[in-house]
C-alpha cells in the first residue's frame, strides 16, 4: 500500500519516502494531487495536479543504498490568495525534480529534493522548492518525518516575500 502525506512524498509501508511514485522499474509514470493553506506565503488555499514522468537515475529498486530519481512533468493549480476579492488563479507550470533518497539503516532515512516550476503562461514565473528530511520509523505502521522547506518564488503574492522557509514535523501511517 502506498500512502501519500500531506502534500509532498509517497511512502512505502516502511514509511520511507520514495518520490511521489510506486515501485514498477527504474522508470514510471506519477499522478499526484494535494492542497495545502500557507498563509505565510499569502495562500489561503492552493490545490494542485501533477502528472508526468519519473525515472530511477542512480540506485537499486530495493530500496537499499542512495538513489536518485529525476521527475519531468507538468503540474496545474487553483491558487486563492490572501485578502484576494477576485476569482482565484489557475497557474500552469513545467514540472523538473531531482531526489537524493539515503537509508542509514532499516528505520532512518535522509531525503533532499529540489523541484522547478516554470510557467507556461508566464516563463518570468519560476518556482523553486527545495525539502530536506529526516524519516524515521517508529513501528510498521508509523514513521514520523522531520523536514525543512524552502520555497523560492520569483513572482510571490504581492506583499509577501520570494522565500518562504517552513518545518514540518509529519506522521506517516500505513493501514495496509
Amino acid at each position: 500500500m502506498w500512502t501519500a502525506t500531506r502534500t509532498d512524498a509517497w511512502t512505502s509501508p516502511s514509511g520511507r519516502p520514495v518520490a511521489w511514485r510506486p515501485p514498477i522499474g527504474r522508470r514510471a509514470g506519477y499522478g499526484l494531487a494535494g492542497g495545502f493553506s500557507d498563509p505565510y506565503a499569502g495562500y489561503d488555499s492552493r490545490f494542485n495536479a501533477q502528472v508526468g514522468y519519473s525515472y530511477l537515475l542512480v540506485g537499486g529498486e530495493d530500496e537499499t543504498g542512495p538513489r536518485v530519481i529525476g521527475e519531468l512533468g507538468v503540474d496545474g493549480a487553483r491558487e486563492d490568495t490572501v485578502g484576494s476579492t477576485i476569482d482565484p488563479d489557475i497557474v500552469y507550470a513545467a514540472r523538473a525534480l531531482i531526489s537524493l533518497e539515503m537509508a542509514f539503516e532499516e528505520a532512518i532515512s535522509f531525503g533532499e529534493q529540489v523541484e522547478s516550476l516554470v510557467s507556461v503562461q508566464e516563463p518570468e514565473d519560476t518556482r523553486v522548492n527545495s525539502e530536506t528530511s529526516l524519516t524515521a520509523k517508529l513501528s510498521d505502521i508509523c514513521a514520523v518525518k522531520l523536514s525543512y522547506r524552502v520555497n523560492f518564488d520569483t513572482q510571490p503574492v504581492e506583499g509577501f516575500a520570494k522565500t518562504d522557509q517552513t518545518g514540518l514535523v509529519t506522521v506517516i501511517t500505513s493501514i495496509f
